[in-house]
């Protein structure tokens, strides 16, 4: 049996309504598309959850690569970035992402730095 791969490139945010596995095992999902974020700009007072990213890049360049374009400086570009690291429930992922805005995520993270929980995981 041969090997294959699938890149998967995300390019809008949806929410799966239904989803259903055909024979062959594929699973199709019918899903609402939602609302991307604005950009916005980091607070000074947010201005480390950019350079601790930078810093996350740095220590796994590989995770870095899959961006030609980083928007340090975007509160949403930045925030999406970490959500998409860090090991969160399904749960929580979901109530973040699906906010209007990216105020929500963007508190959520300020918190867990502030509370010890991401900076230890990204020290180096």
């Amino acid at each position: 049996m041969t090997a294959c791969c699938i890149t998967v490139s995300g390019i809008k945010k949806f929410r799966v309504k239904h989803v259903e596995a055909d024979d062959d095992g594929l699973r199709q999902a019918t899903v609402d598309w939602l609302e991307g974020w604005d950009t916005a700009e980091l607070s000074d007072e947010n201005q480390f959850l950019g350079e601790r990213l930078q810093d996350v890049y740095k220590k796994f360049p590989q995770i870095g690569e899959l961006y030609l374009h980083r928007f340090f400086d975007d509160a949403a570009w930045v925030s999406q970035r970490w959500l998409e690291v860090l090991p969160l429930d399904c749960n929580h992922f979901e109530h973040l992402v699906t906010q209007p805005d990216c105020s929500v995520a963007v508190d959520f993270l300020t918190q867990a730095f502030k509370a010890g929980d991401i900076e230890e995981e990204t020290r180096h």
